[in-house]
Formats: structure tokens, C-alpha cells, sequence
């Protein structure tokens, strides 16, 4: 298991526990400090004396360089990411395992939890339907896509890694490059605890970070990196479009951002989804309006009531 981290000492050791608490025995774990300047170490290193347990110092390079490092470091045969403000629930380990040696797949997708805020992750059974193949439209379309969702054989590092000029959007990129490859199996059953927050600091909330990693991303699609059919090539290009225009507009990049809104109009051929950005532009004109906009948004995403 890969754990990249940036100034997480003050949650990283319940995602260390929930590696601990696994029913599977057999396993490694690498934490990768990308050049933490808060009290990361120490708390780390309460864990240490586990000889299973391994913590590597690195400059701030970025999470996929953090993540590419662990990889490096490696030695099992399957490997499995996990965010540092995540958690996976006591099983995840042991069963997505299975589920990937009986369908005979080298990647794999489990779903997820969503814990919004500070709240408490409570481990809730849930039902599973069976496990499935996904494609690439599925990939572009589902939000089950984080890198802590992951487990794969080492077997696919022969051609993919992460690519670290990325911020954001690494995992699209990176799931886009392994479907050139391998199949990846999709498993319902809710073996993550993804955490969301709308005040912590996190690549999801920074506009910067968004617009860089969207703007690489469009670059490849345009010049067809991907190799994705019309289809696949529209619905990528609709995604990345409409988050290109949200994160600018919350950057205050109104022209950009009316410019890419009206890329994603071409894309996009529900007039509903229309008219929402163009009603987030509209709001964009007038700062109180803007900030009244955000704040309702940002209550409505934190139960969950709206996805971005």
C-alpha cells in the first residue's frame, strides 16, 4: 500500500489505523511525505517500530511524483493507493484481492463511502451486486475514479505510471492510459471511506491546481493521447470544459471562463446543463451574488445534494 501525504499530521494516523485494523495480514505500507513542513514525521513515527510500515522524506514534488516514488519502492506483487486523508474499510485488502484473482484482472476499481466534513465514517453493510468490466465511457462518466479506489498488479507499471506534470485529474489520465491495456474490474461493494471537505486544504478545492490539471488534459484529448472513439472524445472533452468553466468563474477569470462555457455549450446538448452554467455566469457578473451562489453551493455539496 502507497500513502502520498502533504501536511496531514493531523489525520493521517486514522488512515494509518485503518491499514493496521486489515483482516489480510500479508501486506506492506509506504508513506511518502512530499515535503510536509507540519509535525508529519512525528506522528508517523509512532508507527515505525511495525517493521511492515516504511516512511520515505521527499522535497515537495507533487502527489503523482510522491506516488510514483512509493511504486518505485514497491516490493509486493499487487499494489494499492491510498490517500492520506481516506480510509478503507477492515476487509478492503483482503477482498478486493480475491474479487481481482477470481475474475483474473490486473486492475481494479472499488466503490466508496462519502464521509462529508468532520464526520465520523461509520463501517455500514451494504448490499453488493457483482463486480463488472468497466469502459472507457464509464471511466470518463463515474465518479468512482479516486487513486484510493485502486489496487492493481505490479504487472502494469511495464506501461503506465502517473504522470507528474499533473495536479489534478491524474486519475482520469492515469485509468484513460491503463484501459489502452488492461481491463479494469469495477466492484460495487463499498470498501472505501473517501473523505470530502469544503474547508480543509486539498487539491479539490484549489482553483489553480483544477485549471492545470484540466488544461493538460484537454491538451491530450485534442491531440488524441487517449485514442478514445467520437463518442468517448466528446463526453471527456464535455467534462473537462465544464470544470474549466466553473473553476475559473471561482477564480474570478469571468472572460476565461464565458470562453470555455461556450466550448462546453458545443459539447454539452442538455439545455438543463446549459442553462446552469450559464446561470453560474450570470451570478459570476456580480461579486455578492457570486459569494451568496458559493456559499449555498458549498452547503448544498456538503450534504451531498450536488456533485462537482
Amino acid at each position: 500500500m502507497i500513502i502520498p501525504t502533504y501536511n496531514r499530521a493531523d489525520i493521517i494516523e486514522r488512515t494509518i489505523n485503518s491499514v493496521l485494523n486489515q483482516t489480510y495480514i500479508n501486506w506492506e505500507l509506504i508513506i511518502i511525505d512530499d515535503g510536509s513542513t507540519d509535525n508529519t514525521k512525528q506522528v508517523v513515527r509512532r508507527f515505525i517500530n511495525n517493521k511492515k510500515i516504511k516512511y520515505y522524506k521527499i522535497n515537495n514534488s507533487g502527489v503523482c511524483y510522491a506516488r510514483n516514488f512509493g511504486l518505485d519502492k514497491a516490493k509486493g506483487e499487487y499494489i494499492s493507493l491510498l490517500d492520506s486523508d481516506d480510509e478503507y474499510t477492515p476487509d478492503r485488502i483482503g477482498k478486493q484481492l480475491e474479487y481481482m484473482m477470481n475474475d483474473n484482472v490486473f486492475f481494479s476499481l472499488s466503490n466508496k463511502h462519502v464521509v462529508f466534513e468532520e464526520d465520523e465514517f461509520k463501517n455500514l453493510k451494504v448490499e453488493c451486486t457483482n463486480n463488472y468490466i468497466v469502459d472507457t465511457l464509464w471511466l470518463i462518466k463515474n465518479n468512482n475514479r479516486s487513486a484510493t479506489l485502486m489496487m492493481f498488479n505490479r504487472e502494469i507499471l511495464k506501461e503506465c505510471k502517473f504522470d507528474e506534470d499533473l495536479p489534478s485529474y491524474n486519475d482520469i489520465d492515469f485509468l484513460l492510459r491503463v484501459r489502452k491495456y488492461y481491463e479494469i474490474l469495477y466492484i460495487p461493494e463499498k470498501l472505501n471511506a473517501i473523505h470530502k471537505s469544503s474547508t480543509r486544504d486539498r487539491i479539490s478545492n484549489n482553483p489553480d491546481m483544477k485549471i492545470k490539471g484540466c488544461e493538460i488534459v484537454y491538451k491530450k484529448n485534442t491531440s488524441n493521447y487517449y485514442n478514445l472513439n467520437f463518442e468517448e472524445n466528446r463526453l471527456l472533452f464535455k467534462e473537462i470544459l465544464k470544470h474549466l468553466t466553473l473553476f475559473n468563474f471561482l477564480k474570478g477569470n469571468n472572460k476565461e471562463g464565458k470562453c470555455r462555457l461556450d466550448e462546453y455549450i458545443y459539447y454539452e446538448n442538455s439545455k438543463i446543463e446549459q442553462h446552469k452554467l450559464k446561470l453560474v455566469y450570470i451570478f459570476s457578473l456580480n461579486g455578492t451574488l457570486f459569494k451568496t451562489f458559493l456559499l449555498a453551493s458549498r452547503l448544498l455539496w456538503k450534504y451531498g445534494l450536488i456533485k462537482v
